[in-house]
């Protein structure tokens, strides 16, 4: 093969950057292969070269296997790296690359077809003597035999795509009047995520453990074990939090699992780093599916292993050794990964899009911190919503999580809202802390989300400062606000900062708060204590609140069902003149990778449509409109 030289990266985000990172230590050139809507983000800036691919949906770019080879031959490429999402499971892909002589870095396109396709998968899996959970994979994917089929395995049970992972395309059946609808939706996103209609079903575990066990092919033919992850906490079947090595599983299980997912991909003859993943119930596990690919969780193996998964991939493809044998491997210490979103917490998780006005990690030891933006890029709704992953190592798990949780409080984004508030609900969980969360423990517990966060007295007091316009940037301070036995003083901040952000303390009761803000066109931003809050100083909240109460018809007749973010209509249920009743899915939005029912409040008429299958919509653009019952 050869040593690679020039290698093009076919993603974005985080993984781009993780990718030129590498490349960077080891002396190779990197092309980004990128949207229009990526051009000037921070893997944008870090690449050798940069060619744009296509308009900013992924239809049209980052899944266009076309257009990234003609990009990837036209500068020069010898390898191309996919990343994780988009192409990076596409065995056509794999092969186009073979077919222009570009080395893909990864599996065979071979591996990459047996285990994206999850039937097939499954039957290596038995003939490698590891078990599986009963279900269906037949050819007849009538909606009637799917629905005969699931009545036979018994509710609650999964519909799932066949071709592909990561939770798309995935839904639970727990009545079967609803099961019609799991089907539809599953082969929408399906088709739109791995564009195929195939699905499968399979028994659903109530009270599961979600297990997987990173393995690396190396270039001699070797399948290495390197060691176990915990990815127990989901929400919509994605990943929130992850953990290596996995909580609370016996050391007896683990070796079995071990041996279990070196066999899979010791019978696939699998290059590369893969990720074979199981659940665990009731002393038992189960083969679950094989990401042909690395994971979005890898940096956690990588902390208490203390490798580099990313530079063994590179060297893998170009035929070198690996720097390591699992043989003289073993797991030190434990860390947690944290997936940090744009969502607004104290609202259901509605995806937040913007500029990112202002970004802090607080570096030190043990944290790390991979993010694909910096202060003033902007996040859009045409992509996953993730803007970053906050990694912490300690000596064990009680001390991670400790750092973990004084990690996320320091952490500082202005700009667009994070889940960070419903992270650090998760990690006080007692469930969490003691390890034993099962991939119901979202449901189960945070299954609306958050609270929204008590609005504290002290952040009054601080918009009144800022709004009388106490602070002067270009001179020190001399402040002393007294009020509800709170003193306010300057601590740091008192002249002009690169930054556009003003940090200073005060102290309540004899103890020192810091704060930190950014006013920007009339918004305020103010992280204190370890939260961040938004104040809108011209009361677009308020005028939005009405809005809505307006448009949603509380006190109206007419009820105007409105888009609640950013997004692509994908389902339009009826049609001027139908009668609904409440909660009816009317319209299905996605935005950021994720679809959103759309439901009456409550039975009406519809009196208008103005949703479209395939447009674009705004914030609050109105999609149907009713005439209520009961008004």
């Amino acid at each position: 093969m050869g040593k690679i030289r020039r290698l093009a990266i076919a993603n974005r985000g985080e993984v781009a950057v993780r990718i030129i990172r590498a490349c960077q230590d080891m002396g190779v050139e990197t092309i980004l292969l990128h949207s229009v809507a990526d051009i000037d983000t921070l893997a944008y800036r870090l690449a050798d070269e940069r060619i744009a691919i296509g308009a900013a949906p992924a239809a049209e770019s980052y899944l266009n296997i076309e257009h990234n080879i003609d990009a990837a031959k036209a500068a020069g490429a010898d390898a191309i790296h996919p990343g994780f999402g988009f192409l990076s499971e596409n065995a056509d892909f794999a092969q186009a690359c073979e077919r222009a002589r570009i080395v893909f870095v990864g599996p065979s396109p071979e591996a990459i077809r047996l285990f994206g396709d999850k039937i097939s998968a499954k039957r290596l899996v038995v003939e490698a003597g590891v078990p599986i959970i009963s279900g269906y994979d037949g050819e007849d994917q009538s909606d009637e035999r799917l629905m005969a089929e699931i009545e036979r395995i018994g509710l609650p049970c999964i519909v799932k795509a066949a071709g592909g992972g990561g939770g798309r395309g995935l839904r639970v059946v727990s009545e079967m009047a609803s099961a019609k609808a799991a089907i539809d939706s599953a082969r929408r996103e399906s088709k739109a995520a791995f564009n195929s209609e195939k699905l499968f079903i399979e028994k659903y575990l109530d009270h599961a453990k979600h297990i997987e066990f990173q393995i690396f092919g190396d270039s001699s033919g070797r399948v290495h074990c390197l060691f176990d992850r915990e990815c127990s906490v989901q929400r919509r079947h994605q990943k929130i939090i992850e953990e290596a090595p996995a909580a609370n599983l016996p050391q007896e299980l683990r070796n079995k699992m071990a041996e279990a997912a070196v066999r899979i991909g010791t019978r696939a003859k699998y290059r590369g780093a893969g990720t074979v993943e199981f659940l665990v119930q009731d002393g038992d596990f189960y083969f679950m599916e094989m990401n042909t690919r690395l994971q979005v969780e890898h940096p956690v193996t990588e902390e208490v292993l203390g490798i580099d998964l990313v530079k063994a991939q590179i060297l893998t493809a170009e035929g070198s050794s690996v720097l390591w044998s699992s043989d003289d491997l073993s797991t030190r210490g434990h860390a947690i990964e944290c997936r940090i979103y744009a969502e607004d917490s104290d609202h259901g998780g509605i995806p937040s899009t913007g500029k990112l006005q202002y970004l802090s990690w607080p570096h030190g030891p043990g944290r790390r911190f991979e993010c694909g933006f910096e202060s003033g890029d902007v996040v859009t709704s045409f992509y996953d919503s993730m803007i970053a992953k906050v990694i912490v190592w300690d000596e064990s798990r009680a001390r991670a999580l400790a750092k973990m949780r004084e990690t996320l409080k320091e952490c500082v984004v202005f700009g667009v809202k994070t889940n960070i508030p419903y992270l650090k609900q998760i990690l006080k969980h007692a469930e969490f802390v003691d390890g034993t969360m099962t991939t119901r423990f979202i449901g189960e517990h945070f299954k609306n989300g958050i609270p929204p966060r008590e609005w504290p007295d002290d952040l009054d007091q601080i918009v009144k400062i800022v709004v009388g316009g106490a602070y002067n940037p270009l001179s020190p301070w001399s402040l002393d606000v007294r009020s509800k036995g709170s003193r306010f003083s300057v601590g740091i901040g008192a002249v002009a900062k690169a930054e556009p952000t003003v940090e200073w303390r005060f102290e309540t009761d004899g103890r020192v708060h810091r704060v930190r803000y950014l006013q920007s066109y009339g918004d305020l931003w103010v992280h204190l204590d370890g939260e961040t809050y938004f104040v809108d100083l011209k009361a677009r909240q308020k005028a939005s609140r009405q809005k809505r109460s307006d448009l949603q018809g509380q006190n109206a007749k007419t009820n105007m069902i409105v888009a609640p973010m950013p997004g692509k209509v994908t389902k339009v249920n009826v049609q001027k003149g139908d009668r609904v009743s409440p909660e009816q899915v009317l319209v299905v939005i996605e935005a950021m990778k994720m679809e959103y029912n759309l439901t009456a409040h409550e039975a009406g008429h519809v009196i208008a449509v103005e949703a479209i299958e395939g447009a674009q919509v705004e914030l609050d653009q109105v999609l149907v409109k009713l005439d209520n019952e009961n008004s």
